[in-house]
């Protein structure tokens, strides 16, 4: 069964791998999705809820559609 925490895991691990992927900084890949470092920071580590709008800006920035964020 799913649960916040593991969804939020889930996320956090895969938006690192993404960014790693395109060779992004946390900094760099918080500033073009137009969020503070230090949020971004929390959402990699699967400490807080994360919007729909912020999920959008993310999967622009990395060019990747919204469900390979997961």
């Amino acid at each position: 069964m799913l649960t916040r925490d593991k969804v939020a895991k889930r996320l956090a691990k895969r938006l690192r791998q993404l960014r790693e992927k395109k060779e992004l900084s946390q900094e760099t890949l918080a500033f073009e999705s137009g969020l503070g470092r230090s949020y971004y920071w929390r959402l990699e580590q699967g400490l807080i809820n994360v919007t729909l709008e912020t999920l959008v800006r993310l999967a622009n920035t990395l060019k990747v559609d919204i469900a390979d964020l997961f």
